[in-house]
């Protein structure tokens, strides 16, 4: 027969100290603040690519518009006098047939948040009213070439045109600051803006294939 003493089990079967115990913790809240940060890198890398990709989605679609509209300007098969009617830093506004023997107005701007028709962001539309191709859009420049590439505001010896954007993030990141200064076509620059919105710029030349044909 094996008779065991009582003082035996109470010497080993003892729990952990309170020291034991808080190593224990301190290492599982180092590895806890680990994997959060690493968690936490992605989001914000997954947050910041999202917002390019955003960006570039909306100067995409939005300069497509404005070169598939910039395209018909002076479309003129009767001569019926149709063409360019306005010209600006910020604004193109010319005249074409409707292929019904009517005449279209088109009105390419950008439209701040005050005035007519603005949305609460700044807004690209072909027309007055119409609606919007492009949102967060920050700028919008025209700038008019002749066909010799030379810069001209005499619109019948416009040939070419080149359409800046600056596109803006729609929400902030508080971890990054816009530095960058953006210079258009013209030497115009934009920023340095020192906010929390990223920005890319885009610059698209379209040749107005309709302009000059009846002076031929």
């Amino acid at each position: 027969m094996i008779i065991c003493s009582h003082s035996f089990f109470r010497q080993n079967s003892r729990g952990f100290t309170l020291i034991e115990l808080m190593i224990a913790m301190v290492i599982s809240t180092m590895i806890l603040a680990a994997v959060y940060g690493a968690y936490k890198v992605q989001q914000d890398h997954g947050l910041a690519q999202e917002q390019v990709t955003e960006m570039q989605q909306n100067l995409r679609v939005g300069l497509n518009a404005l070169v598939r509209e910039a395209r018909y300007a002076g479309y003129d098969p009767d001569d019926k006098g149709y063409g360019i009617t306005g010209l600006g830093a910020n604004e193109f506004r010319f005249t074409m047939d409707n292929d019904d023997g009517g005449m279209d107005s088109r009105d390419l701007a950008l439209y701040a948040p005050g005035d007519a028709d603005a949305d609460d962001t700044n807004s690209v539309r072909i027309t007055s009213g119409g609606s919007a191709v492009a949102d967060n859009i920050e700028e919008l420049e025209f700038r008019y070439l002749n066909e010799d590439n030379d810069v001209t505001t005499i619109p019948q010896d416009i040939r070419t045109v080149t359409i800046t954007m600056l596109a803006r993030a729609d929400n902030p990141d508080r971890k990054f600051t816009s530095v960058m200064t953006y210079t258009s076509p013209s030497a115009t620059t934009w920023g340095p803006h020192n906010d929390n919105f990223r920005r890319r710029m885009q610059s698209v030349t379209v040749k107005l294939r309709n302009m000059g044909l009846n002076d031929e």
